[in-house]
């Protein structure tokens, strides 16, 4: 899946957990979903680079271009909270899970990450609870779960080998492929 928008909060968390995962014992089973994964992503991987002066610009497009939508009303504001969620916080979270799959990293890192997980799914919920179409509410949240994943990889004291547990967690597909459907649902929404 070719994505519009530079939109992957889950997607880059889950591919620092398959770069986690390859670290352990499934290197070779991790591999392909990496691919699989930097393809769907590769889109907004090369349009993180100006991110800092990008969001201003994208912010006024959603504006312009989501006046002329004759989509459901709700499901348009709820698109455009998660893509200004989404914007916010993927360099975050990749760079949350950097560090989760670092073995070096403190614990006094990690207590700091988690305190972020916690805040951002916290956000996320927020999301969640003012959403209104059915749809994004059932995709969020099983999206909602790997984020729940994440933040339990980033408490302070796991190992590496329960991190790696966690990462194969059936969950951790099922909010990919969900997020997947956010996007495509949000992009096609917002006209992209």
């Amino acid at each position: 899946m070719r994505l519009s928008k530079p939109w992957s909060v889950t997607t880059l968390a889950v591919v620092g957990l398959f770069a986690l995962a390859g670290c352990g014992q499934n290197e070779t089973e991790a591999e392909p979903n990496i691919e699989a994964i930097e393809e769907s992503t590769s889109p907004s991987a090369a349009s993180m680079q100006p991110e800092s002066n990008s969001s201003e610009i994208e912010t006024e497009s959603f504006g312009s271009e989501t006046s002329d939508s004759s989509g459901d009303d709700s499901l348009l504001s709820t698109c455009q909270d998660y893509a200004a969620f989404d914007r916010e916080f993927v360099a975050e979270i990749e760079g949350i899970m950097t560090l989760a799959a670092n073995p070096d990293a403190s614990e006094q890192e990690m207590a700091e990450a988690n305190e972020q997980m916690q805040g951002l799914r916290s956000e996320f919920e927020g999301i969640i609870a003012e959403a209104e179409n059915q749809d994004f509410v059932q995709n969020a949240e099983k999206t909602l779960e790997s984020i729940k994943i994440f933040e339990q990889m980033t408490e302070p004291g796991l190992s590496m080998s329960e991190k790696d547990q966690l990462s194969s967690d059936p969950a951790m597909q099922t909010g990919v492929e969900a997020e997947e459907q956010l996007v495509q649902m949000c992009n096609t929404e917002l006209g992209y």
